[in-house]
């Protein structure tokens, strides 16, 4: 199969410069488009590593982060202060360089690094803290990508644990914390250790399905493999973005459930999560209704207009 971009993927069915909509989803195991869409039997194969699947925005909606903290992650930061050094982050979250602005540029294995690092960040422990952290276990386990390699789940604890035992840094006592001991074993405290259950792993060690936190009754995944990386209901997989376009245009949840194969309870919990994204990304003046786009979304103005895209 040909590799693509997501962008090069939707060029190939709608011309360059069209604009992405659920119809040019492409799946690339079924080798079909999403339903009621013009089908081209066109195979594009999604490399984790290095095809841009999601927008930064995209990545912490799927999250549950706020944009700008995977921002941090996946551009760095500079802190600047009066009288004072700047304070530099690398960053820590694989992107795809050279990507236009705004454009999908976080591969499938930035957005399980992601994961991790927003377990890390509900553990309570400051990301200052453990940046340090994340390159000791580069060092120490020797490959890349290691938040989203097996390696941490089997080895990562005990690593970590003797990092802060070691480090002089009265602050590596908040990496530690991230750690316990059962059985005398180091593994990963129950925070941390829930979301890397979220991750299924391929015969490489590197993360090749995510269970997206966030959600209560319902399933949902990212699987690279499927719809091009963008969430789908676990039961049946249809994708998330294509039910609740349905509903937003206008038919009820029942006729989605039956249309799609998802129980109602699983259609209202990601309804619950997609609304609460919209509402904290656009005003409520201006935000009148909402149609899925590309697991993001936009709003309609009083004009019924599309706004720009965030």
């Amino acid at each position: 199969m040909a590799e693509a971009t997501r962008d090069e993927a939707r060029a190939i069915v709608a011309g360059p410069g069209a604009p992405w909509s659920p119809c040019l989803m492409f799946d690339a195991r079924m080798e079909q488009w999403g339903p009621g869409c013009w089908r081209e039997a066109v195979a594009v194969a999604v490399d984790r590593f290095g095809t841009p699947l999601y927008t930064v925005a995209e990545a912490a909606h799927f999250l549950g982060v706020p944009g700008s903290t995977f921002r941090s992650w996946a551009k760095g930061y500079v802190r600047r202060s009066d009288g004072r050094a700047d304070v530099r982050g690398e960053p820590i979250v694989t992107v795809v360089p050279g990507q236009r602005v705004r454009s999908a540029s976080v591969p499938f294995v930035g957005l399980a690094e992601g994961l991790i690092l927003a377990g890390i960040r509900r553990a309570g422990v400051p990301l200052q803290r453990i940046r340090p952290a994340v390159q000791v276990l580069r060092d120490e386990l020797g490959i890349p990508h290691v938040l989203a390699s097996k390696r941490l789940y089997t080895d990562g604890a005990e690593v970590l644990y003797d990092f802060a035992g070691r480090s002089d840094d009265p602050d590596a006592g908040d990496v530690r914390q991230l750690v316990v001991v059962r059985h005398s074993q180091y593994v990963f405290n129950e925070v941390l250790d829930q979301y890397l259950r979220r991750i299924e792993f391929a015969d490489d060690g590197y993360a090749e399905l995510i269970r997206l936190p966030g959600y209560q009754a319902a399933t949902v995944v990212a699987d690279p493999t499927r719809g091009f990386g963008q969430p789908i209901f676990g039961d049946g997989g249809a994708r998330v973005e294509d039910a609740l376009s349905m509903f937003w245009a206008g038919e009820s949840l029942a006729d989605v459930a039956v249309e799609y194969g998802v129980p109602e309870p699983q259609l209202e919990d990601a309804l619950r999560v997609a609304t609460r994204y919209a509402a904290y990304r656009w005003p409520r003046s201006r935000s009148s209704s909402l149609i899925g786009v590309s697991g993001a979304f936009r709003s309609r103005d009083s004009s019924g207009m599309p706004a720009s895209d965030w």
